[in-house]
């Protein structure tokens, strides 16, 4: 028995420092940004009058994004208005605000085109508000616009 024991001694005292390896992992991440609408808003008459999603119903947008991407917001378009309806001294503004992983992102009602950049996003919404102001006043009838939103 103690032979066993003294050749398992010399057995261990002669294997070498234990041996390492690498594990290597690699991937390709491409990046994507998706948009998805799962509220569309609706228009609504505001007590000053103007025409929009406030008095009505803001929009919601999911973003999913991967890698680094911009989102542009357009100002909001007329898609259809009512016959009589007057384009003279009408302006055309969006508003939004992000939630979650867009905690930090609010734009106030402006007639230009905007943009912010997001990173690798987990799926989170922004509210997106349009509104139309008219001197001239808004006819009776059903109106509909569109905001456009671009991510790339």
């Amino acid at each position: 028995m103690r032979a066993v024991a003294f050749g398992m001694l010399l057995l261990a005292l002669e294997c070498g420092p234990a041996a390492a390896t690498d594990v290597t992992f690699s991937g390709t991440l491409t990046g994507i940004c998706t948009l998805a609408v799962p509220t569309p808003g609706t228009l609504g008459l505001a007590a000053d009058g103007s025409l929009g999603s406030s008095a009505g119903v803001p929009a919601t947008l999911t973003i999913l994004s991967v890698g680094s991407n911009t989102v542009t917001i357009a100002p909001p378009a007329w898609v259809s208005t009512p016959v009589g309806y007057s384009a003279v001294g009408e302006s055309l503004s969006v508003a939004y605000l992000g939630v979650g992983g867009l905690s930090v992102v609010n734009q106030a009602y402006t007639t230009s085109t905007t943009n912010f950049g997001v990173s690798t996003l987990p799926l989170t919404a922004l509210t997106v508000n349009a509104k139309a102001t008219n001197t001239s006043g808004f006819v009776a009838g059903t109106y509909q616009m569109k905001v456009v939103v671009t991510c790339s």
